[in-house]
């Protein structure tokens, strides 16, 4: 995954949808970054993310390299946008992550929202990922047993603010990968 803090940053061959060869090109020669969409594919994914609440344990200052990661492709109810999601997420999802670390300390949990800067229902989708959707939500965890943990305590004390999730969007099962972190900016 390559990030710029701007999208005026971004390499202009990398916004041309026509310039697949050139993004692939650019994107292994220039960054060493692997293209995940497979090999002989066309397809690359733009997303805009939102992170509004980084880990409290930045990258730079975790143990491992090595991260767990679920993405869920997810739809807004009918009636409901973005404006709806905004105070669940922030302000309720984000008491009570900040009560969960006061009992719990710091973790390495991060969630961050994907907004495409493309067409999903014009691309071609990968195993488990839906046709359509309007946004990804992703849950990053810095280990399995903070994942475990953190999962536990949502699911005893989160019912409310899940219901709350559920009224506004409706996603997929979460697809879980596997990370590894080969450079750690000290910003994040």
């Amino acid at each position: 995954m390559g990030a710029w803090a701007a999208l005026d940053r971004v390499p202009a061959a990398l916004l041309d949808p026509g310039q697949v060869a050139q993004r692939r090109q650019w994107l292994v020669v220039e960054t060493g970054v692997e293209t995940c969409a497979g090999d002989g594919s066309d397809e690359l994914f733009a997303v805009n993310v939102y992170q509004p609440r980084p880990a409290t344990v930045a990258m730079a200052d975790q143990e491992s390299t090595g991260r767990i990661a679920s993405y869920q492709f997810c739809t807004y109810n009918e009636g409901k946008e973005g404006s709806d999601l905004r105070p669940v997420a922030l302000d309720t999802y984000g008491a009570w992550l900040d009560d969960y670390e006061a009992k719990n300390g710091a973790t390495g949990y991060n969630w961050a929202y994907f907004a495409p800067d493309f067409d999903p229902e014009a691309s071609k989708a990968s195993d488990g990922v839906p046709n359509a959707y309007d946004f990804i939500w992703m849950n990053s965890w810095a280990s399995e047993s903070e994942e475990s943990s953190g999962m536990a305590a949502y699911a005893e004390s989160g019912q409310e603010i899940q219901a709350s999730f559920d009224e506004i969007m409706t996603c997929s099962d979460p697809l879980r990968y596997d990370v590894e972190i080969n450079i750690r900016p000290a910003a994040l």
